[in-house]
């Protein structure tokens, strides 16, 4: 780890700075010793910017987008354990640049998720949805377009406050007090679990939301402070039951736009695609039960 304050004098207290000679690893105390919040924090600002290196310096790229992408979700959940713990509110608009910049990546990736998901549906007859898969590929031309602009125009200042910001209060922490704010903040997060768990079907998205803030948290501390093994394990399967059923949603809402926009009813690529969005609905469904039965699992509502 190199610190290298003369050529990257305004970001000493971030993991890496960008010079001349490229990307430069800048050691902090925090990410070596203290608080598990800060350094997980820090350890994300690192993969966020290795990652928008990338982008800004080549093509839009589906790898370095899916780590970006991650990265942001982890900062945005630290993000929002911080103002749990120090009781803030109304202050994520401080994190509203990145997630703007999140929501355009989005764009890109759902295209991609698309058309992959298209392509398990079809099987021998992609030939006869040649409109759809040039449809969505030019979708996808648009949404990277888009995606490139965002990547361009993105300004790490925002980044740079919010870690300044974390670096000054977390470390008023003492250990036990950031292991009490992080038990609380997941008692909450899951009881909004069970109690939107009740309409599972209709408010999977916010037990997703709450689920990944739990898993992300209790990955700050290595010693199961929270969930034990297993119960991650559990949350994890959970987790990418909801990702993929929220995938088949994207699918089917770009598929129908195209049905019904594009193709006349008596169009047989019409009947292909509503039969596709069936099939993709029934394993909506059934990802749909085992999630709610994981869930209810999880929560202790079953044995």
């Amino acid at each position: 780890m190199i610190l290298d304050q003369a050529t990257c004098p305004q970001q000493v207290r971030l993991p890496v700075c960008e010079t001349a000679g490229g990307w430069k690893k800048v050691l902090t105390l925090d990410m070596a010793n203290g608080n598990p919040m800060l350094r997980h924090w820090h350890q994300e600002v690192a993969v966020f910017d290795k990652n928008l290196g990338l982008l800004q310096a080549q093509s839009v790229n589906a790898d370095a987008i899916h780590d970006l992408r991650v990265a942001i979700k982890k900062l945005r959940s630290y993000f929002k354990l911080y103002l749990a713990s120090f009781e803030r509110k109304n202050t994520m608009e401080l994190f509203s640049k990145t997630k703007e910049l999140f929501s355009a990546l989005g764009k890109h990736r759902n295209i991609g998720i698309s058309r992959q998901l298209l392509l398990r549906y079809v099987d021998k007859s992609s030939s006869s949805l040649s409109s759809l898969i040039l449809y969505l590929q030019l979708l996808q031309e648009q949404a990277a377009d888009y995606t490139r602009r965002a990547i361009q125009q993105y300004d790490r200042t925002e980044l740079t406050q919010l870690t300044a910001l974390l670096d000054r209060e977390i470390a008023e922490l003492s250990p036990e007090e950031s292991k009490n704010k992080l038990k609380d903040s997941v008692a909450f997060s899951l009881k909004n679990v069970a109690h939107n768990s009740k309409h599972f079907d209709e408010r999977y998205h916010l037990i997703r939301k709450d689920l990944k803030d739990v898993l992300y948290w209790t990955e700050l501390f290595e010693d199961n402070l929270v969930l034990t093994s297993s119960q991650a394990k559990l949350v994890d399967k959970i987790l990418d039951h909801l990702g993929r059923i929220q995938d088949h949603e994207v699918m089917i809402k770009n598929t129908r736009h195209f049905r019904k926009t594009i193709l006349s009813k008596g169009n047989p690529e019409f009947a292909l695609i509503k039969k596709i969005e069936d099939k993709a609905k029934r394993k909506q469904a059934d990802l749909l039960e085992k999630a709610d039965r994981m869930t209810r699992r999880l929560l202790g509502e079953e044995g």
